[in-house]
């Protein structure tokens, strides 16, 4: 497995050093008095890479793990959109990583992939102008006939990610019919 570059390194960096200026901000955080800010903000990073990779230290991460970090610290940060992207991304992480509950991600059905997968197909949803949470959730009992659910979230990420992929080909069918309905009707002849 091949280490962190620099660029990637610095790239991490610079997101912590966001995440925590909105972790603090919002008051999720507070600094330790007897600390130079510096100080406690690299503590800080450093324990949240511990908490998402196993590891202190940038120098001691691989590539795998690359993703994971900027999708943590996007969610510290604040930046849900751009978190779920840096999710959808992510690879399984590498040996050596926390165990399950350390991570929120280590499993593929955990309650954060669900979400994942559930805040892609509302944006998809308002894009398509279809009523949310009901159009996706007939989807998925129509899909899974044998466990019927109350709520998106409920439904393992597998099913969630088949009817993000329903819905999306519906979109892509529906945009494709209307541009073609368009054309006709600009058509001289």
């Amino acid at each position: 497995m091949k280490l962190l570059t620099r660029p990637q390194q610095t790239a991490i960096i610079m997101l912590a050093d966001q995440a925590y200026e909105h972790q603090v901000n919002e008051g999720f955080h507070t600094p330790r008095g007897d600390m130079a800010k510096t100080r406690d903000q690299s503590d800080w990073r450093h324990a949240m890479q511990r908490k998402c990779t196993g590891h202190d230290s940038l120098t001691m991460c691989v590539n795998e793990h690359f993703e994971h970090l900027m999708r943590d610290f996007s969610l510290l940060a604040g930046r849900d959109a751009e978190a779920f992207e840096w999710g959808m991304k992510c690879g399984p992480l590498p040996d050596g990583a926390p165990e399950a509950p350390a991570t929120k991600h280590e499993l593929p059905d955990s309650l954060h992939n669900r979400s994942l997968w559930a805040f892609k197909i509302k944006t998809l949803c308002i894009s398509m102008r279809v009523n949310f949470p009901a159009y996706p959730l007939g989807i998925l009992k129509r899909q899974n006939p044998a466990a019927p659910k109350t709520s998106i979230e409920a439904y393992s990420a597998q099913a969630i990610r088949k009817a993000f992929f329903s819905l999306n080909f519906k979109a892509q069918r529906a945009a494709k019919a209307q541009n073609q309905a368009e054309a006709e009707a600009n058509c001289p002849f």
